[in-house]
């Protein structure tokens, strides 16, 4: 385009993810991109601009722009936007005026701050949450975008098309494993992402099960919550807080629950709400979580058999529980058994062994 290089984009790609730094603006040639923040604010073709408010602040992108088909984009910075106005001056009017169209006056500013109450959920959303639940504030933090992106999903249950955050796996940094399995990243929190949840329907599965139900499980689903239905719709807000996190994750439950899922998988939602409570200092709410999920891993031990491995991994993560209840005694014998497994994994016996030796002690 009269010596400006365009950039293509495929179906499904991100222009940029929110909260990185605005270095850029897209000016688009052909093409869809929607505007994403939890779910899609605006739809932008051809002319269109995106990214300019920000580039031009030098703030951080307040959404995440995702091509909706393949897209074609002028990629413009503070390099070679001189030379663009220059060069093309009609199209620099254009995108002039698509910057205009963005910036609201200071009357609308202040119409905006005054007039932008949080978005309320339904009663019967609300009532999800035990008696008594913590309520919280917290928002997660504006670094958080680095280590996301955004994926567009399609739910098993209702088939709903949605946009959800996704994890970048490879920019975790992983500081330590807890005894119970946890493990601590270095300036992110993936509990606050674990669970994805259809704003249609409300089915709700740890991100990397969401889409792996069969057609039986999912027309399970469907009669659950026909029997069952909820009122109101559930989305993630802009800055996503921890009353929303915890709500997707008895979202989750209840998900188990229709679809009349194993134990292990309601004893595994239970530990990462307690890793929660514990974050939160709620340590009453962290113990009932931990007594939750030391009922279901026990039942899971009854129930069903996994590997040798695997049956380690439970009985370590319940002897912890146990540890954490003040059932010592429990806790020894839940770590006596992943030493009597002849087969599985040796670093589990050392593991075992290690926890026996660290209770021994703190009994000397």
């Amino acid at each position: 385009m009269n010596g400006f290089a365009v950039t293509e984009f495929r179906r499904g790609e991100p222009l940029f993810v929110k909260g990185n730094p605005a270095r850029e603006m897209y000016f688009i040639v052909t093409g869809t991109v929607e505007l994403v923040d939890g779910h899609t604010v605006e739809k932008l073709s051809t002319g269109g601009v995106v990214g300019a408010v920000e580039f031009l602040r030098q703030e951080p992108y307040k959404t995440s722009a995702l091509c909706v088909n393949d897209t074609s984009v002028l990629v413009l910075n503070e390099e070679n936007l001189p030379e663009f106005f220059q060069r093309q001056p009609q199209l620099g009017f254009i995108l002039l005026k698509a910057v205009a169209a963005y910036i609201p006056s200071s009357v609308e500013r202040r119409g905006q701050a005054q007039a932008a109450p949080q978005r309320q959920l339904h009663q019967s959303l609300r009532e999800l949450l035990p008696p008594g639940h913590p309520q919280s504030d917290a928002q997660r933090p504006e670094s958080d975008g680095e280590f996301l992106y955004i994926k567009t999903v399609q739910c098993p249950v209702c088939q709903a098309s949605f946009s959800t955050h996704s994890i970048r796996e490879s920019r975790l940094m992983t500081e330590r494993i807890c005894p119970d399995f946890r493990v601590i990243n270095g300036g992110f929190e993936p509990l606050w992402y674990h669970a994805w949840v259809c704003p249609e329907c409300l089915y709700a599965q740890p991100a990397n099960q969401f889409e792996q139900i069969s057609p039986t499980i999912a027309g399970k689903i469907r009669g659950q919550q026909q029997r069952y239905p909820l009122k109101g719709d559930f989305q993630f807000s802009a800055s996503r807080t921890l009353q929303e996190v915890f709500l997707s994750y008895f979202l989750v439950l209840r998900t188990l629950e229709f679809m009349g899922a194993p134990a292990v998988q309601f004893g595994n939602t239970w530990l990462k709400l307690l890793w929660l409570y514990e974050d939160m200092g709620e340590q009453n709410w962290a113990q009932q979580a931990a007594e939750r999920a030391l009922a279901y891993f026990e039942e899971a031990i009854v129930s069903g058999r996994r590997s040798d491995e695997g049956d380690q991994r439970l009985f370590l993560i319940m002897a912890e529980l146990c540890l954490r209840l003040g059932k010592r005694d429990e806790a020894l014998r839940y770590l006596w058994e992943v030493l009597s497994i002849k087969g599985g994994s040796e670093r589990y016996r050392r593991q075992a062994s290690d926890r026996i030796q660290d209770i021994r002690s703190a009994i000397q």
